[in-house]
C-alpha cells in the first residue's frame, strides 16, 4: 500500500500526522508541503526527524499565487493543469534524485485537504488512486469544495478538461467534528471522524510544532493575506481603527502567508511559529475571557470543533464593502449555524459597521 499526503497549511499537517500517528500498518508513506507559509521548512525538518514518512518533500513556490489576480494568472493556472508532470518536476526541483521516482509512483490513496494545482496535477498523475479529503479548517465544514474551486472561468475549463478539481472523485471526507459538517462534496453517509486529538498526540504535536506554555493577551485579532482578495485593504485599515485603542491589550496573530505585518506594529505581534490550534490550550482555563477577532478565520472556529472550547468570537467580514452578496450571505449563515452550536450563543457577535463594533469592544474589552 502506497499513501501520499499534501499539506497546504500547519493545520492540515496537524490533521496528516494524526492520520498517520494513530495508523498501525506499514504502508509506504510519503508527504508533500507546500512552501508558502511560513514555518513550512522547519516543520519539514522536524517531520522527517520522526520518520513517519519514507520521504518527506518540501514543494519549491508556486509563483503563479504570487500573481495578485488578471488573465496571466489564470493562463498560468490552466497551463499547470494541463501540464501535471512538467508542474511536478518544477515542484520537486530540489529533489532531483528521488522526482522521478516520486512521480512515476503509482499511489493507492491520495490524502487531499483542498483543491490546488499541486493536488489536482498528483491526482491527474495517479488515476486509479483513491482520493480522501481531510479537514482543512472551516472549507471543509460547508458547501461543495469542488464546485467553489476558482472562478467562474476555471470551473468551465475544469469542467470541460475533466482537469483540476473536476479530475477528483473523492471517496471520503475526514473531519475533526462530524457533527457540525454541512459539507455536500461528498453523501453525508461518507463524512467520517478523524482519530481523537488524545493527549499523547498532542503531547508529540506540541514538539513537532514548538508549541510553549506562556500566557499572552486574552485578545486576539487574526490577520489574513490580501492578496487576490478585492476590498480586503480597506476593511484592514478600518478594523486597525477600531482596534487601535485597545492595542495594549490586543496580540495580533500574524497568517502563515501575510507578509506584511509591519501593518500591524502597534499591536503585540505573534508571528505564530507555534500552532495556534494546540496553544490554545493554554487559555481553556479563561475561555469566557478569550476573545478572537478576524474577518471569519478557521482559527476561530478550531476551538470549538477540535476541544469544545468556547471563546468570544467577533467576526467582520462585513467590513469589506467589495464582498460579493452570495459570500456574505454563506458567511452569515456559517456563523448563524455556530451560534446554534454553542451553548451560549451570546457570545458570538457579527458586527455590520465600525460603530457597532466600537459598542462591542467597549463592552468586552475593560
Amino acid at each position: 500500500m502506497k499513501e501520499l499526503y499534501i499539506c497546504d497549511t500547519p493545520y492540515q499537517i496537524m490533521n496528516v500526522l494524526n492520520m498517520v500517528y494513530h495508523k498501525q500498518d506499514d504502508a509506504e508513506r510519503v508527504l508533500f508541503v507546500e512552501n508558502n507559509f511560513r514555518t513550512a521548512e522547519h516543520l519539514v525538518k522536524k517531520i522527517e526527524e520522526t520518520q513517519m514518512f519514507s520521504s518527506v518533500c518540501l514543494l519549491r513556490k508556486n509563483k503563479n499565487r504570487l500573481i495578485s489576480r488578471g488573465i496571466i494568472r489564470y493562463s498560468r493556472a490552466m497551463f499547470d493543469f494541463l501540464t501535471p508532470k512538467l508542474f511536478m518536476k518544477a515542484r520537486l526541483k530540489d529533489y532531483p534524485y528521488v522526482a522521478e521516482e516520486l512521480l512515476a509512483k503509482k499511489f493507492d490513496t491520495v490524502y487531499i485537504g483542498c483543491f490546488t494545482p499541486t493536488t489536482a496535477s498528483m491526482i491527474k498523475l495517479n488515476p486509479n488512486a483513491e482520493t480522501v479529503l481531510y479537514d482543512d479548517g472551516t472549507g471543509s465544514y460547508f458547501g461543495n469544495l469542488i464546485t467553489r474551486s476558482g472562478g467562474l472561468l476555471n470551473l468551465i475549463f475544469c469542467r470541460v478538461f475533466h482537469v483540476g478539481a473536476y479530475a477528483c472523485k473523492p471517496s471520503k471526507l475526514l473531519v475533526n467534528n462530524v457533527s457540525m459538517c454541512k459539507n455536500t462534496t461528498v453523501p453525508k453517509d461518507r463524512i467520517f471522524p478523524l482519530p481523537k486529538l488524545d493527549n499523547d498526540f498532542i503531547d508529540f504535536c506540541k514538539n513537532i510544532f514548538d508549541v510553549d506554555r506562556k500566557k499572552r493577551n486574552s485578545v486576539f485579532w487574526f490577520s489574513q493575506p490580501i492578496i487576490a482578495v478585492s476590498g480586503a485593504e480597506e476593511a484592514r485599515e478600518d478594523m486597525r481603527s477600531c482596534l487601535l485603542p485597545y492595542r495594549d491589550k490586543i496580540t495580533v496573530r500574524i497568517h502563515p502567508r501575510d507578509l506584511d505585518g509591519e501593518f500591524y506594529r502597534d499591536f503585540t505581534l505573534d508571528y505564530g511559529r507555534d500552532m495556534w490550534e494546540l496553544s490554545v490550550l493554554n487559555e481553556r482555563e479563561n475561555e469566557d475571557s478569550l476573545i478572537l477577532i478576524a474577518g471569519y478565520s478557521t482559527a476561530q472556529i478550531t476551538p470549538k470543533l477540535l476541544f469544545d472550547m468556547e471563546p468570544v468570537l467577533i467576526f467582520t467580514h462585513h467590513f469589506n464593502r467589495k464582498e460579493k452578496e452570495e459570500q456574505r450571505k454563506d458567511i452569515d449563515q456559517r456563523i448563524e449555524d455556530l451560534r446554534k452550536s454553542y451553548r451560549n450563543p451570546e457570545k458570538i457577535y457579527n458586527p455590520k459597521t465600525a460603530e457597532e463594533l466600537s459598542v462591542i469592544l467597549q463592552k468586552l474589552i475593560l
